[in-house]
């Protein structure tokens, strides 16, 4: 499987974590119940990691497996995107887990986003990059989840997974407990 990188970029409080945060949950939700294959009803196994911080705080570097049929995918979370250090530190964790997918988070603050992007962009060589830029409404409060954005990536994500898979597409087609 060629490897990934989903980069949700903004400005602070634009909405970036809780929206990485809310991609993370809603994959879990979606792999961890029971698949209608076309012949049978199939289990998907998956297991969460936790690297850095706690499964309720804001900041989250976790791994998301999930078995099927033999085959394995590692998702890989990062909440965590303020400084380039951090995104060395914990962005590389990620790479050496040997992740497929990778969600992490850019701020974007004049002069600090190019920096940041190219540490993820040498930290990550050899996946393919995708950017979403998270939008802050003066009319929110601050950090909301920009459902636009982590709906088109999980898209994205849930496609590459199923494809990967050989699972057919479509949210109605899994069996929640």
């Amino acid at each position: 499987m060629q490897k990934h990188i989903f980069i949700v970029r903004g400005v602070s409080n634009s909405g970036k974590s809780h929206t990485i945060r809310y991609i993370a949950e809603k994959l879990v939700i979606r792999y961890m119940g029971k698949h209608k294959n076309s012949v049978h009803t199939v289990s998907l196994k998956i297991t969460v990691d936790v690297l850095w911080g706690t499964v309720r705080a804001e900041e989250l570097v976790c791994v998301i497996t999930i078995d099927y049929a033999g085959k394995k995918i590692i998702i890989g979370i990062c909440s965590v995107g303020d400084t380039p250090d951090i995104i060395l530190e914990k962005l590389g964790q990620l790479v050496d887990f040997g992740c497929d997918i990778i969600v992490c988070g850019c701020k974007g603050i004049e002069g600090d986003f190019d920096k940041i992007f190219d540490t993820i962009l040498d930290t990550a060589k050899g996946y393919d990059r995708h950017t979403e830029t998270t939008e802050h409404k003066k009319d929110e409060p601050d950090d909301p989840v920009d459902e636009k954005v982590a709906e088109s990536i999980l898209d994205s994500i849930c496609n590459l997974i199923d494809d990967e898979f050989g699972l057919p597409k479509g949210r109605d087609t899994f069996i929640h407990p």
